[in-house]
């Protein structure tokens, strides 16, 4: 009897720890699952930039040249780089910006710079939000291009000899097409979770029904073997009925 009751113990043991790991895959598959959709959201931000999504078809794209500062300035040089799936097509000066000249588009080491000026300070910062233009270009690349704000330099008119510059450091774009494709892809991928998560559960589920089977068989044997003992000791505690001899 003891060894029946171990050996009972030790099989459900065993298919209790199936289980706990069939719970575990089927936790990791919802996870992942997660984590994919959340990559696919449309965010504004990442840990390498500012985001600029576009839509299925849109290649326009409008990069903001917003610098923080205190006081009014009379010019302005941009200085930025772009990754090969980007066309520059120009400047486009801001409310504030659009009287000013423009000076000559310059490019070196890569990088282009183009910038503004006045002989005044006069363009004025909302708060201490300044915005100057925005850099457009055409997307004809796939996947994620970036546009890289390497430097703004704000000049500022002390006197009519003297002026001051401040330079603002750099800013990361990063340009995601969102095209119909990618909107496939992630259908694909959420199928095939899906159908991963069915057979996960379906798994479970057989574990489960194999497990209670096991344990009836374990009981109906536990008790013919119970039945049978009980049998036996009964024949041996019957008193013994010899033949009387003359």
């Amino acid at each position: 009897m003891l060894s029946v009751s171990v050996k009972r113990v030790r099989i459900v043991c065993v298919k209790g720890s199936k289980l706990r790991n069939y719970l575990k895959l089927f936790i990791g598959v919802l996870l992942l699952f997660s984590v994919f959709m959340l990559a696919g959201c449309n965010g504004a931000t990442s840990s390498d930039g500012t985001v600029l999504r576009l839509e299925d078809g849109e290649t326009r794209v409008e990069v903001p040249v917003v610098v923080e500062v205190s006081h009014a300035i009379a010019a302005a040089d941009i200085t930025f780089s772009h990754s090969d799936g980007l066309q520059f097509l120009g400047f486009v000066r801001s409310e504030i910006t659009e009287n000013a000249s423009l000076t000559p588009i310059v490019q070196r080491d890569n990088a282009t710079t183009l910038g503004f000026f006045t002989m005044e300070n006069i363009y004025e910062p909302e708060g201490s939000s300044l915005d100057l233009g925005m850099l457009v270009f055409q997307y004809i690349g796939s996947g994620d291009q970036t546009v890289t704000l390497k430097e703004v330099k704000l000049v500022q008119v002390i006197d009519s000899d003297t002026t001051e510059s401040e330079i603002i450091g750099t800013t990361e774009f990063i340009v995601s097409y969102d095209n119909a494709g990618d909107f496939l892809l992630w259908i694909i991928i959420g199928v095939v979770l899906l159908l991963v998560i069915i057979v996960v559960v379906i798994l479970i589920m057989r574990s489960n029904k194999k497990k209670k089977e096991l344990e009836e068989a374990k009981k109906k044997e536990s008790k013919d073997e119970d039945a049978d003992e009980s049998s036996d000791a009964s024949s041996d505690e019957r008193p013994y009925v010899g033949k009387h001899s003359r």
